[in-house]
């Protein structure tokens, strides 16, 4: 991350240093295009170690002319090639060579003298693979007009000088990599900055929908752009380990299809996703074959290519295909994406043909149809955000007044604080901090002291919200029947018969009298209560779910309750919470606290106090983590 920060401040100084570098008298960077000879196999070497083919005549036959923008022919299994060219008769003070790639190793001879070499073309057996990069060759004196030999040799399907070579003073070729080969470099560093900020949302946006569709555009992002930095000069500035960075560059390569197809795979309608998921399986195996068989030494990557090559030639056709079907059928944003993988494909599609020897070698467009196809990504991105931010401020709408309609149905502490003998405390808390599907109605009774129901609607959210009213409208409407379980038994007939089973609620409704307390549940986990601070009793009846079943009977329950005793009521949102080892707490877990803090004498606390110690416990289980379910807790204490 350090470097590339360092990267993007320095850029800016490199481009205007570049500008501000003082010209010198000397001719220009001279680009060796024409005189190029090649032989095939190796040249035979005098006892002294001088190659005989560099000291033989000029006009030896053997040689062949030809063109560095395309290959040799006739490459048949051959695994040397020497290839040259006469340097022109123009003085450059501290002359030298560039050349942009070599397959794969080589020697450079003066007439009959060695001045540079890359790799040990003298071991046995030859091992020509130490990585692609850029090579500066030094001249020594005297170098106008004579000629330079290559001794090359490979062992994949290519061979020989890539693209061109210039000659010409370190300055001036300095100044032409500036101006003409610094667009992979600055368009992969935008791609890899693009990237990193698209995973940053991917990882901090948890209330986004469809999160994965930043994680596809990073991933899409970041191997675009480092397949980008690979291709540039300017990446020996970054490390100078041709191995790693040509490792770096074949992997990226290979799968970069695959994330494009990915994208792709997220827009597309459902008929065409079977055969973008073929393709992107066929990338991944061959991926994976690559590595496998690179790293057991089988076979070198570089022998694999070939098939990568023809792969991506099919996959681009697909792609296409399939786009200009989707963009004609489909949406605005499949149009986008067709757009701007039309432009790489058609661009990458030419630099492949290049590389496959179908088409000369002359230009290469890939980085600037990588920088449009980016370029289509964001908007498609960007459009996504923007209708997200919209929904999610309707959202946030729908939310408030969800809200606020719970709230309102909810018992305010203002109500149940006032009810006599009675000290309860209440803590609501939603999954979402906001609404959940929980319930809780406290009540002063004519003919005892209080009725409380607790009860906990199928699902999440504002739906689960808004239902708890149907259970609201109920309660309240069946408060003057005398028993919990004939009122139970009302809310459940009159609720399979507005809702007819679509949705059901699970509640536990106790009415506390002077110095009992009767019970009823629909369904709901066990309750619990603490006699004088010591003895912990399991409150159950046996019930099924409101609103699942018409014609049931619930069981009436009945205990003591006097002076110093403590209801702890709540929903399975108290053991539903999970452990950093994904274990649930569970309701033996639950019984487990409460008979922990029974022990610590916690039970001879107020009420707000017993709440906050309960919740300390299942937050030390939990870790700190988000709720798994929403929680409602009520603890009541007797004080006479």
């Amino acid at each position: 991350m350090r470097v590339l920060i360092l990267i993007g401040l320095l850029f800016p100084g490199i481009l205007f240093a570049s500008q501000e570098l003082p010209k010198s008298d000397e001719p220009e960077l001279f680009l060796l295009k024409n005189g190029w000879e090649y032989r095939w196999d190796d040249s035979p070497f005098t006892p002294d170690g001088t190659p005989l083919w560099t000291i033989e005549k000029q006009g030896n036959t053997n040689w062949i002319p030809f063109s560095l923008t395309s290959d040799p022919e006739n490459l048949g299994n051959h695994h040397y090639i020497w290839e040259r060219v006469k340097l022109p008769e123009i003085h450059w003070k501290d002359a030298c060579l560039f050349i942009y790639s070599v397959d794969q190793i080589y020697e450079v001879y003066l007439e009959s003298t060695l001045i540079d070499r890359f790799g040990d073309l003298n071991a046995r057996p030859v091992k020509p693979f130490i990585g692609y990069g850029e090579h500066t060759i030094h001249l020594p004196d005297g170098y106008e007009g004579k000629t330079v030999y290559f001794r090359i040799y490979s062992e994949i399907h290519r061979i020989g000088i890539l693209r061109e070579i210039y000659i010409g003073s370190e300055g001036d070729y300095f100044r032409y990599l500036i101006a003409n080969r610094i667009d992979s470099f600055f368009l992969g560093f935008i791609s890899i900055l693009a990237g990193m900020f698209a995973l940053v949302i991917f990882f901090i946006g948890i209330k986004l929908r469809d999160r994965s569709n930043y994680l596809i555009f990073s991933g899409t992002e970041l191997v675009l752009g480092v397949f980008l930095v690979c291709q540039s000069y300017f990446k020996i500035v970054l490390s100078s380990n041709y191995v790693f960075w040509q490792y770096l560059d074949l992997s990226s390569a290979m799968a970069l299809p695959a994330m494009a197809s990915l994208y792709l795979r997220q827009i597309l309608e459902l008929r065409f996703r079977r055969i973008i998921e073929i393709v992107i399986w066929a990338h991944a195996a061959l991926f994976a074959v690559s590595w496998i068989l690179d790293l057991t030494g089988a076979v070198h990557m570089l022998h694999i290519l070939p098939y990568y090559e023809i792969l991506a030639l099919v996959t681009i056709i697909t792609i296409v295909t399939v786009s200009i079907i989707s963009a004609f059928r489909g949406n605005v944003q499949t149009r986008m994406f067709c757009f701007g993988f039309i432009a790489l494909a058609v661009m990458s599609g030419f630099d492949l043909l290049v590389e496959l020897q179908i088409l000369p070698r002359t230009v290469t467009l890939f980085s600037w149809g990588a920088f449009l196809f980016s370029v289509s990504l964001a908007v498609i991105l960007f459009r996504n955000y923007s209708s997200m931010k919209h929904q999610l401020v309707l959202s946030e709408k729908e939310l408030e007044i969800a809200r606020s309609v719970q709230e309102a149905i909810l018992t305010s502490a203002l109500l149940y604080k006032k009810i006599d003998k009675l000290d309860i405390e209440v803590r609501y808390l939603p999954m979402n901090k906001a609404v959940g599907g929980d319930y809780y109605n406290i009540s002063r009774l004519r003919d005892g002291i209080a009725s409380i129901i607790v009860a906990d609607a199928s699902g999440h959210g504002t739906q689960a919200a808004l239902s708890t009213m149907q259970i609201d409208v109920l309660n309240k409407e069946s408060l003057d029947i005398l028993h919990p379980n004939e009122r139970l038994e009302y809310m459940n007939e009159t609720l399979s018969e507005r809702i007819g089973g679509r949705n059901f609620f699970t509640a536990f409704l106790i009415n506390i009298d002077a110095h009992e307390i009767h019970f009823s549940s629909a369904g709901h986990p066990i309750q619990y209560l603490v006699k004088k601070g010591k003895k912990l009793i399991e409150l159950h009846a046996r019930g099924k779910p409101l609103g699942f079943l018409g014609g049931h009977n619930y069981e009436l329950g009945r205990q003591d309750f006097s002076v110093g005793d403590t209801l702890i009521m709540g929903t399975d949102g108290l053991f539903e919470e999970f452990n950093t080892m994904h274990e649930m707490l569970g309701e033996e877990g639950f019984k487990g606290i409460l008979e922990r803090l029974i022990k610590q004498k916690d039970f001879t606390l107020s009420p707000d106090k017993i709440a906050t110690k309960i919740l300390d416990e299942l937050e030390r289980f939990n870790d700190g983590a988000y709720l798994a379910d929403d929680i409602t807790l009520i603890v009541v204490k007797y004080v006479g």
